[in-house]
């Protein structure tokens, strides 16, 4: 796009897309600046869109799966990879990375290659195509598109699901549809706009 060559332009994606740092674990970056010692390191483009670590969303994800088991790991609805990058970066493995736009999966696995993290990516329609099965799955979607989750997940559950995209009132709903699940909150973040909460089996 013309406006790529612009430097103002430039300029004023450089000042908005600052790192973001979750807990004492991770920092998710643009390529720009640099790394920080004793944190985690996620490299983001911002130039590719489809999420960066900065919107309240997806820094929520990350906060709650900080605290969670390692081990296997399905990030539905992957957009950038930010959130299975940063999952392999904190041991998940196997993670396996998930969108419906052919677009956001190669937008994955450039990420992932950039970082030098191995992830299982494909394109995935939720509505036909199974997911494979793994104790922790990541879903930063719509309040919509969590409700057709919970039904393509139904015969296998995860232990946890860390679940994201919603409005704060649109969590009631997306509780009582995963509660015949066995998955009931643990915990949650909540900003004015945004909410992303843990489910867990009991």
């Amino acid at each position: 796009a013309p406006e790529r060559e612009d430097p103002a332009w430039q300029e004023a994606m450089r000042a908005f897309h600052r790192p973001v740092r979750v807990g004492d674990a991770l920092l998710v970056r643009p390529p720009w600046t640099d790394p920080e010692p004793g944190l985690l390191d996620v490299v983001i483009d911002p130039g590719m869109a489809f999420g960066t670590g900065h919107h309240g969303t997806t820094r929520g994800c990350l906060e709650l799966m900080l605290g969670l088991p390692r081990g296997p790991l399905v990030d539905v609805g992957t957009g950038s990879g930010v959130l299975a990058i940063a999952a392999r970066r904190l041991g998940f493995d196997p993670v396996w990375a998930f969108d419906h736009d052919p677009f956001a999966v190669e937008a994955t696995i450039e990420n992932a290659r950039v970082n030098g993290v191995g992830l299982t990516v494909a394109c995935r329609d939720l509505t036909r195509d199974r997911l494979p099965q793994a104790p922790v799955m990541i879903a930063n979607l719509t309040c919509e598109v969590l409700l057709l989750l919970a039904r393509a997940i139904a015969d296998a559950p995860p232990q946890h699901a860390v679940l994201s995209g919603l409005r704060p009132f649109e969590v009631p709903r997306v509780l009582e549809t995963f509660a015949p699940l066995g998955l009931a909150e643990r915990d949650r973040r909540e900003g004015a706009e945004w909410a992303s909460v843990l489910l867990g089996r009991a």
